[in-house]
């Protein structure tokens, strides 16, 4: 775990916040670590299946090429 200071808006900063009032809640930094892995993991995922994905990569190859002409 790494310690840092970051901007953050208000709202968000408040809505953690009042999570983590409820009985039994994650402090508020978890509650926020948690939604930004998810949202890294959610991505990675869609990554790797698009570079699986046969007909995305020969698009992603013509229009490259188009590009390039």
């Amino acid at each position: 775990m790494v310690r840092i200071s970051i901007p953050v808006d208000l709202d968000v900063l408040n809505f953690f916040k009042e999570g983590a009032t409820q009985p039994g809640a994650l402090p508020y930094q978890t509650q926020m670590n948690i939604v930004l892995r998810k949202d890294m993991e959610d991505n990675e995922e869609v990554g790797a299946s698009l570079a699986r994905d046969e007909r995305f990569i020969q698009t992603v190859a013509q229009r490259v090429s188009s590009d390039t002409i």
